[in-house]
């Protein structure tokens, strides 16, 4: 289609010539659907809904259109699953009970509404009806993960485009606390332990990284790039007579392990620097 070669600065031109058009030749659903994507690429949603609504009258049993037209009524409430979303996501599953489209979305508003169980049951389904070629099932996959303890990385945040600023901060921050709650039940779950200081991280949260880490250390007192990121961790944001002791212990286990490793050498060196009352 024309519309998937046109530059962003093309777009607004090719819309106002579909529309002019459509409004002189509207039963080409074909075209209205073509308008939709275009629309929906200026972020226009209103507009996008409004376009496909008209293809989905002309084909009354295309349950995609309908799928579409539930995507863009979302996107222009900020990624909200809103009633009129769901009243056309419904009319799609009327039509393809099988629609991916609006299953994810009916999941993803089970989620807005609190609903984490099923919005894990309606995407576990999703994912196993899909087919291994999905351009779509990794992105669902990393969904699932998220809700199952698997905490977001900063990929996870970029993926969360969907919702709004609002919606995601907080849909992160209770993936972040189901996590820290699951390994207060599971402490030795190392894995989890280094996803959780990964996340903590993305969301700027160093001493709570920190904490993660010390749990992670513990439980691989013998691996020296696990050390090592704990010993970054105490080492960061200037002298702290608090973790310096600390530090000096974790370096000293890495030392004992590996004593040429030249990285706590620099660690050890850099903090003894910025000691409080070193003399200069």
């Amino acid at each position: 289609e024309r519309a998937a070669a046109a530059t962003g600065d093309d777009l607004p031109a090719l819309a106002a010539r579909l529309a002019a058009r459509l409004e002189a030749s509207p039963g080409e659903p074909r075209g209205w659907r073509l308008l939709g994507r275009v629309l929906s690429g200026l972020e226009r949603f209103d507009e996008a809904a409004r376009a496909y609504g008209r293809a989905a009258a002309l084909l009354p049993d295309d349950a995609g259109l309908r799928a579409l037209r539930g995507e863009a009524l979302a996107a222009a409430d900020g990624g909200r699953v809103n009633a009129a979303a769901r009243r056309a996501f419904a009319a799609a599953l009327a039509r393809d009970a099988g629609e991916p489209r609006a299953r994810f979305y009916f999941g993803l508003a089970a989620l807005q509404a609190g609903d984490r169980e099923a919005a894990l049951a309606r995407w576990r389904a999703l994912a196993a009806d899909a087919g291994p070629d999905s351009p779509w099932l990794a992105t669902l996959r990393r969904r699932i993960d998220a809700l199952t303890g698997a905490a977001p990385d900063a990929a996870d945040v970029a993926a969360a485009a969907l919702l709004s600023a609002e919606d995601r901060a907080a849909m992160i921050r209770a993936m972040v606390e189901g996590l820290a709650r699951r390994l207060e039940e599971d402490p030795d779950d190392a894995e989890g332990w280094a996803r959780l200081a990964r996340s903590y991280r993305v969301l700027g949260e160093a001493e709570k990284a920190r904490g993660a880490l010390a749990r992670l250390a513990r439980l691989k007192p013998r691996d020296t790039d696990v050390l090592l990121a704990y010993a970054r961790s105490l080492a960061e944001g200037g002298p702290d007579d608090s973790r310096m002791a600390e530090l000096e212990a974790v370096i000293a286990r890495i030392l004992a392990l590996d004593p040429e490793n030249r990285a706590a050498l620099r660690i050890a060196g850099e903090a003894a620097g910025r000691r409080p009352g070193r003399e200069e």
